[in-house]
Order: C-alpha cells, then sequence, then structure tokens
C-alpha cells in the first residue's frame, strides 16, 4: 500500500479504509494534514 500511495495510485477503498483507520485512533481532525505536519508523538 505504501508505494502505491507514493505514487498516486490510492484506491477509493484505500482512501475510505485509511480514514476509518484514522477515527480509529483519534485523528480524524488531522485527516488532511501531511505527514510532515504530524508529530512522532501526536496523542
Amino acid at each position: 500500500m505504501p508505494l502505491a500511495a507514493a505514487a498516486g495510485r490510492m484506491t477509493e477503498a484505500m482512501k475510505a479504509r485509511a480514514a476509518e483507520l484514522l477515527v480509529e485512533v483519534g485523528l480524524r481532525e488531522r485527516m488532511h494534514h501531511k505527514a510532515i505536519a504530524l508529530s512522532g508523538g501526536q496523542p
């Protein structure tokens, strides 16, 4: 999956699953942030 995402080939199913996981871990509000904008200790 990371290689597909890096190549810009994320499917809608992949995006939906990523969104589900972000909600599960309490990061819904960070869904549209780039990885560089998140800290390693993000609660």
